[in-house]
């Protein structure tokens, strides 16, 4: 939504008539004169006047207007979550996100935003842990360089398919404080980052840096290339990435290489392919595969639903012992979705989810998913799901999973 408010100060308003008025009369006295030729060399004086009111007003009339744009936007989702097994009896939560924000562009060139989130789950009281979850000022085409944009604050970061930085919208959001350099241009963008992730400026303050390439020049294809600095861990992380669609094919593929100053470098791996078959009721069949291993530490990981299962993102589950960290998980998925109707979508994921062999636990489960959304206008979005868990050889029974969201965008 949007909402353009008229700053006018009266007074400026009134003095701007006056200088008009008299403006006028010294115009209309100054045209008699020059006609008459009764004008002398006194009264250059008064065309001097003239021209001095006339450079004052058109100086206030292109003052930029205080009656700019502002954008209000944000979120709401309330998302019902079960779980349930015969060892642990039913267990239901109720999780609930609020955001909101304003953004206003300055000028074309500086735009600040401003958002609030509340994050709670219901019985346990909402609205007091309100606080800021963006707060940043955005500088483009810094220095008169085109393409060259710095966005500095608290802000959401979001690359790639978020295999390493993401918004963790199935959950409660993440950003980071610090600044970001962008470069971009038809052919690459380049974003240079430098994220403080301790609360105080000490000599012990820890940094996420890096460097987030892509190559945009390979028609229907992307191509990624990254270098992530993390000091908390102590860790380098190297990348790369390439996706993009073929007549209905579309594929991912990332791999990363992760040196922690441990005895055996850790991998990171994940490959997609999926088909399109009917364009109509955009009926998708796709596959997936992916590999953390056990000293992989991930940046910012968005386990959703989408990804390796509802398993990994419902709280339920993870309380029943069976889940366990990014770090360390090997996953095939298979599965396909359509559209019955122009609102509707239905979803289904077959997983086979494990511990990579040097866990050193023996963890494993297989996962059968289905979900419905239902898009009911174009800010609200339902949605429902249900996956079924078999642990496997984890002496932990089988367990129901599901969830009912309803999510609000504006």
């Amino acid at each position: 939504a949007s909402l353009a408010t008229a700053q006018t100060n009266e007074e400026i308003q009134k003095q701007l008539a006056r200088q008009e008025s008299e403006l006028k009369r010294l115009n209309a006295e100054l045209t008699e004169l020059k006609v008459t030729g009764a004008m002398t060399a006194a009264d250059a004086a008064l065309e001097t006047e003239v021209n001095r009111l006339s450079e004052r007003l058109a100086a206030a009339t292109s003052v930029k207007s205080g009656a700019n744009q502002l954008t209000f936007g944000g979120l709401f989702r309330s998302r019902f979550v079960l779980a349930e097994s015969d060892a642990t009896g039913t267990e239901r939560s109720n999780y609930n996100r609020f955001t909101v924000g304003t953004t206003y562009d300055f000028s074309k060139d500086v735009t600040a935003h401003l958002s609030l989130t509340d994050a709670y789950t219901t019985g346990f009281g909402g609205g007091a842990h309100i606080q800021v979850y963006e707060s940043w000022v955005q500088m483009r085409n810094l220095f008169g360089a085109t393409g060259l944009h710095l966005k500095h604050g608290i802000q959401e970061f979001v690359k790639g398919t978020q295999f390493q930085f993401g918004n963790e919208d199935w959950n409660n959001g993440l950003t980071w404080d610090g600044h970001v350099l962008d470069y971009s241009n038809e052919d690459v963008a380049i974003t240079g980052f430098l994220f403080n992730q301790t609360a105080t400026f000490t000599t012990v303050d820890s940094y996420v840096t890096g460097l987030y390439g892509t190559l945009k020049s390979v028609k229907d294809m992307t191509i990624d290339a990254y270098w992530i600095r993390n000091d908390l861990a102590t860790s380098d992380t190297y990348g790369a990435r390439v996706g993009g669609k073929i007549e209905g094919i579309d594929f991912n593929a990332e791999l990363a290489l992760q040196d922690a100053n441990l005895p055996d470098d850790a991998m990171a791996f994940e490959v997609g392919i999926g088909y399109l078959f009917g364009k109509d009721n955009k009926f998708r069949g796709h596959a997936q595969y992916a590999l953390l291993e056990n000293t992989y530490t991930t940046t910012a990981l968005n386990l959703g639903g989408d990804r390796y299962g509802y398993a990994l993102s419902i709280n339920g589950f993870n309380g029943s012992g069976v889940g366990f960290p990014a770090g360390g998980l090997e996953s095939f998925k298979i599965g396909a979705s359509f559209d019955p109707a122009t609102a509707w979508t239905v979803s289904a994921n077959l997983l086979l989810n494990d511990a990579d062999e040097d866990f050193g636990a023996d963890l494993g489960w297989t996962e059968i998913n289905v979900g419905v959304h239902y898009r009911y206008s174009d800010t609200l979005t339902m949605g429902l799901g249900l996956g079924y868990v078999m642990p496997g050889d984890n002496l932990i029974d089988d367990i129901v999973l599901g969830f009912l969201e309803a999510r609000l965008s504006f």
